[in-house]
């Protein structure tokens, strides 16, 4: 009974912080502490939405957001991503036929999490 709990408990928890389904801009979500991080890609590369815990009001404010492109020989590439209106746009992976994972680092709002939104290549929801 226990085992039925916690894979029921679980579960929810998992879908209920946006896995499993499309975020509010159609793209992958991930938790990071007490906000939520969304990627969607794009033929310019990455954008990056920083969403609060109801998966809404995306802002750039008092935030940034780095990305590291990790490829499957390991090698990195560390990226800045610049603040538009609403999001952040991370440059555009150059091996992506190599990559192996993206890897988030995100600050919202002075909110440093201390902790990374980790999405595997192919992404999946």
């Amino acid at each position: 009974m226990r085992m039925i709990f916690m894979i029921f408990f679980l579960t929810n928890v998992a879908y209920s912080h946006g896995l499993g389904k499309p975020g509010p801009h159609n793209g992958y979500i991930k938790m990071v502490a007490n906000f939520h991080t969304e990627l969607v890609t794009n033929d310019y590369g990455l954008i990056v939405y920083l969403l609060d815990m109801g998966f809404k009001n995306s802002t750039v404010l008092d935030s940034n957001v780095q990305a590291i492109y990790q490829y499957k020989d390991n090698a990195e590439e560390n990226v800045n991503c610049r603040p538009q209106a609403d999001h952040f746009l991370c440059p555009k992976i150059k091996k992506i036929s190599l990559l192996k994972k993206i890897s988030l680092i995100a600050v919202r709002q002075k909110i440093d999490p201390k902790q990374r939104a980790e999405y595997l290549w192919p992404l999946t929801y």
